[in-house]
């Protein structure tokens, strides 16, 4: 398939500066568009991103090699066991404010994490959010956010921010410290903290995932993207 336009520019150009296109890698990945009306499929190295028609997006996407992950506007199982037989298919949402929440009263036993606290952090996310993949020593991890009660910690979330696009990962609370405001004291701090720098914040969650969606939307993650990941074993 030939492409239709390369660069971060195009890319910001076709897809109307978008916040999705805005968050994809810039300086040191070469971007590649594939443009068809108002549907765009770009690629930066072997990771696939979409905007647009979700089946037309599926059809771009089925026709590109070589690609071990490309997320698309929400499919159908039957669409996606079509097209990508031998894949695996995860549903999940972005979602997004540009609003910050009112304080919580948890805020004021969050501190910032580093080096030290990694084992901690690991152990916590065993534990809480065993198949995320925002991990300590992850490069795109800007800063980690905890709290700890009798020395443990309890709570725990990062943000992975990138070109003026605030971006929150790894939300996750000890299952005996949950339902108690951990949670929603961590991501309503650091979405203030980014939204200070930002004018929009993001986070991801899976579609099975009722509790937490329903949480992020009382926090003010209202707007929402259903999509649909599709991963490649190479």
């Amino acid at each position: 398939m030939n492409p239709s336009w390369t660069g971060r520019e195009a890319l910001l150009a076709a897809t109307g500066h978008h916040f999705l296109a805005r968050f994809s890698p810039g300086p040191g990945h070469d971007v590649v568009g594939y443009q068809d009306n108002g549907t765009v499929v770009w690629t930066t190295g072997t990771i696939a991103n979409s905007l647009g028609d979700p089946l037309l997006a599926a059809a771009i996407g089925a026709g590109l090699t070589g690609l071990t992950f490309l997320d698309l506007p929400r499919q159908s199982a039957d669409e996606a066991a079509r097209l990508f037989p031998s894949a695996r298919r995860d549903d999940w949402e972005i979602r997004w404010t540009t609003e910050p929440a009112p304080a919580r009263d948890l805020e004021s036993e969050i501190v910032p994490l580093g080096a030290p606290h990694h084992s901690a952090i690991n152990e916590l996310l065993d534990e809480a959010l065993p198949y995320t993949g925002n991990r300590p020593g992850d490069s795109r991890i800007r800063n980690w956010y905890g709290i700890f009660a009798s020395d443990r910690l309890v709570a725990v979330g990062a943000e992975r921010s990138r070109h003026d696009v605030g971006y929150l990962a790894a939300i996750a609370v000890a299952p005996g410290y949950q339902g108690r405001g951990f949670g929603a004291a961590v991501t309503t701090a650091i979405t203030r903290l980014l939204l200070r720098e930002f004018d929009i914040c993001l986070l991801g969650v899976m579609d099975h995932n009722a509790r937490a969606k329903a949480a992020f939307r009382h926090m003010g993650y209202r707007d929402r993207l259903l999509r649909t990941a599709i991963r490649f074993d190479r």
